[in-house]
């Protein structure tokens, strides 16, 4: 096992990096040290290339593991007393940017989803549907956080807590409820995001509906409001995202929407039409 690991991992943690983000390095950094020929603390840059280019992994994968990779290594070969001599991973070809195409459900997809879904399904939908959230984030909501008004979410994306306002629907559906989780694990365990999305994939696939996943609700929450003229700041917020950029990745503009704003364009006129 790498005895570079346990080191990075502590000092990720004194810098604030949040516990997902620890956990998800610890995790990636742990299967390349096992599939490294000599493990993770002395590999070449070859060894390090033909890991990331195992042909099954997706675009985000990839990106996602280069991302741990080389943060791993310039820690390592950096500061007044580098662990290693040299930085194997500075001479990797960084991934192509994976799509950044939008990919909500459709109106008709998430009322059909609805309809075809019992009151716990039905719940896990509006949850991410109704006020954007991750399945990590609905695996960890209990009824005590929401009231009419707002959803308190504790320990979202990056460790961070946040509001969003409560959507009549979601309101509909929990004001009856005792305090607890909304999502109750199963027998001992308790329910976990790669569980939750499992579950759901198995759950769409049950009700016809296979090229549906659970996030693809939350990627239709922003567009659904882009459509009904909330502005990119406001969304930025509602989607609780550090930059624009990435709400941007979740946005799909409608046909509609691009020919009204290319008509609203206006039409210059010359100096002799006005005097006509």
């Amino acid at each position: 096992m790498s005895k570079l690991l346990p080191q990075h991992l502590t000092h990720i943690r004194a810098a604030g990096y949040s516990t997902r983000t620890i956990t998800a390095r610890e995790n990636v950094l742990t299967a390349a040290d096992r599939a490294l020929p000599d493990g993770l603390d002395t590999p070449t840059t070859d060894e390090l290339a033909a890991w990331l280019a195992t042909p099954t992994w997706s675009g985000w994968t990839r990106a996602t593991y280069y991302h741990h990779l080389t943060g791993f290594y310039r820690w390592a070969a950096t500061g007044h007393n580098p662990h290693i001599s040299w930085d194997p991973s500075a001479d990797l070809t960084p991934p192509k940017n994976p799509s950044d195409t939008p990919h909500p459900v459709t109106d008709a997809e998430l009322l059909q989803a609805l309809a075809r879904s019992d009151d716990r399904w039905k719940l896990i939908i509006s949850l991410a549907a109704y006020a954007g959230l991750r399945a990590a984030e609905i695996c960890r909501q209990d009824r005590k956080e929401i009231n009419e008004e707002r959803v308190l979410i504790l320990r979202g994306k990056g460790d961070k807590t946040a509001t969003v306002p409560t959507h009549p629907e979601i309101w509909r559906l929990i004001q009856d409820r005792p305090p607890g989780l909304l999502v109750p694990g199963i027998r001992i365990a308790r329910m976990t995001p790669k569980l939750l999305s499992s579950k759901a994939r198995y759950h769409f696939d049950s009700i016809n509906m296979p090229d549906v996943h659970l996030h693809r609700f939350r990627h239709w929450y922003a567009t659904a409001l882009l459509r009904n003229g909330t502005d990119i700041r406001t969304l930025q917020s509602l989607m609780r995202h550090a930059s624009l950029q990435t709400t941007a990745r979740y946005l799909e503009i409608a046909d509609e929407q691009r020919r009204f704003a290319v008509s609203t364009l206006p039409v210059p006129s010359s100096p002799q039409q006005d005097a006509a």
